[in-house]
């Protein structure tokens, strides 16, 4: 995956065009003052370093102006004394310690820069890490939900609920139905430190497609339970009815959840969904 183009660049090398033209017109007319050369170089500079930087660290532009300001002042310093006229009546021995001070300013930037950007390729390997890892998981739970018509079996299990269950020697007993245990999530537990480097957009929808599949989970346990058994069979219809609506909203939310994934992850494989439910998917 690549970054986006960075969308600053333009405007930034249109300021520095003024910039440089200002700054070239007046050294080559001597007519540029030493004010104007101190307030438009290290704006030249701090332009050129906004220009060329990546858009993945337009996080970082804080701890980059702070850094370019002492370093766009000696370069502005420096070449002061070198380019203009007053060159020659420069002491040598401050020429060398502006041009040792210039040196140190620089090696200290280019190696900041260099851990800036070694920091933001880890970060970037962690979120397409992190992205691929939830896509593969929630992926997983809504084939697994999609894999029967959740609206159908609903109405035909509370109507059995409701009627009872008739047996081969035309007796009726309670049907209790029984629902079998879905997968726990491995994934979102090890990943969860890194989910906030996600987009926000991102963030919400898969939170909220794991908070809505526990709640799957707890209810499927709730209707294992002995108790259940003891409850009148209009109260098992509710109870039934909550399990259906949190398999619908688990598999909203899982379908909301990777196409949030996708806008930061193009190029993936859409997820393979049957006809079953239609009328759940569309309602996204």
């Amino acid at each position: 995956m690549t970054n986006p183009p960075n969308r600053n660049g333009l405007p930034f090398a249109i300021y520095l065009v003024l910039v440089l033209a200002i700054f070239f017109y007046g050294w080559w007319h001597g007519e540029f003052s030493t004010f104007w050369f101190a307030v438009l170089f290290p704006l030249g500079a701090w332009l050129v370093a906004l220009s060329i930087r990546p858009i993945a660290l337009g996080n970082s532009v804080g701890r980059v102006v702070f850094v370019l300001a002492p370093v766009s002042v000696t370069l502005g310093v420096v070449f002061y004394f070198w380019l203009l006229p007053r060159y020659g009546d420069v002491d040598n021995d401050l020429l060398r310690s502006l041009l040792t001070g210039l040196l140190i300013a620089v090696g200290w930037f280019v190696t900041f820069l260099a851990s800036e950007y070694r920091e933001e390729a880890q970060r970037e390997m962690r979120r397409i890490d992190t992205l691929v890892a939830l896509r593969a998981e929630i992926s997983t739970f809504v084939f697994k939900l999609d894999s029967y018509d959740i609206l159908d079996s609903a109405k035909r299990q509370q109507d059995l609920i409701r009627a009872g269950e008739v047996l081969g020697d035309g007796t009726t007993a309670e049907y209790m139905p029984f629902s079998i245990r879905e997968s726990q999530p491995i994934v979102y537990g090890p990943v969860s430190s890194d989910i906030p480097i996600l987009k926000s957009e991102t963030v919400q929808a898969v939170i909220q497609f794991y908070a809505e599949y526990t709640d799957l989970l707890s209810a499927i346990e709730d209707t294992r339970n002995t108790l259940v058994m003891q409850l009148s069979r209009e109260r098992r219809v509710k109870l039934h009815a909550v399990l259906s609506k949190r398999r619908e909203r688990s598999l909203r939310s899982g379908l909301k959840a990777i196409a949030e994934i996708d806008k930061e992850l193009p190029g993936s494989e859409p997820v393979q969904l049957s006809d079953r439910n239609r009328s759940i998917i569309e309602e996204q």
